[in-house]
């Protein structure tokens, strides 16, 4: 009986961990409720605006809106271990988040979060003349 019961308990945490939203797809949804639309072929988009954030282990997801006539494109990362380890691996990165400055890996990361451009695994690459909007959209 006590096996059962740790069985059922193990199987429950599993079923909600595995149910649980990934930043990514949260972000998504909050983007897609303000209206923008995801765009196809996202690692071209990255190729012509920002070569040089692509990289092997990231999945790009791209939102437009046609309204107000912005783009926002956000950098998967594997892990946010991963993404850390990304900023001193390519300077690009660090030069792109504003204000973002650390000695080490960990303390430009929490630097890179208070930006706003830098969430969890994603990193946020806004083309629009309204940054500030999209920024609160990515860290709703």
């Amino acid at each position: 009986m006590k096996k059962l019961t740790i069985f059922i308990l193990i199987a429950i945490l599993f079923t909600f961990s595995a149910c649980g939203a990934s930043t990514a797809s949260i972000i998504e949804e909050n983007f897609l409720s303000e209206g923008y639309e995801i765009v196809e072929n996202s690692a071209n988009v990255l190729e012509d605006y920002a070569p040089e954030f692509l990289v092997e282990d990231i999945t790009v997801h791209v939102y437009s809106n046609n309204r107000n006539f912005s783009v926002a494109i956000i950098l998967e990362y594997s892990s946010k271990d991963r993404l850390r380890d990304a900023f001193f691996e390519n300077p690009a990165l660090q030069e792109y988040i504003d204000g973002a400055e650390g000695e080490d890996k960990d303390s430009f990361y929490d630097s890179a979060v208070e930006s706003g451009f830098v969430r969890d695994n994603c990193i946020l690459v806004p083309i629009s003349m309204q940054v500030d909007q999209i920024k609160e959209i990515f860290n709703r």
